[in-house]
């Protein structure tokens, strides 16, 4: 989606789950990031380059990218209490 797209760069490193494998993870790299923002579903086209390709993958099959973050993310804690 859009508003994660920018987290990401050429080169950095992503984990992809395939549905026709679970359990299996296989790591990949960013290799290259669409110009544009898809209007109809806010989407931006990444290319990703995998280490290795599981057995039973087929060309179009439906993955899962989980991005591994180099740096944590500042946060802020509230109490259930102040929510509203």
């Amino acid at each position: 989606p859009e508003n994660t797209s920018s987290a990401l760069a050429v080169g950095d490193e992503v984990e992809v789950r395939f549905r026709s494998l679970p359990g299996t993870v296989v790591t990949a790299r960013l290799v290259r990031q669409g110009d544009f923002v898809d209007p109809s579903n806010r989407s931006v086209e990444m290319r990703f380059e995998l280490d290795s390709i599981p057995a039973g993958v087929r060309p179009g099959s439906f993955a899962t990218v989980d991005v591994l973050a180099s740096e944590a993310f500042e946060a802020i804690e509230l109490d259930q209490s102040a929510a509203v």
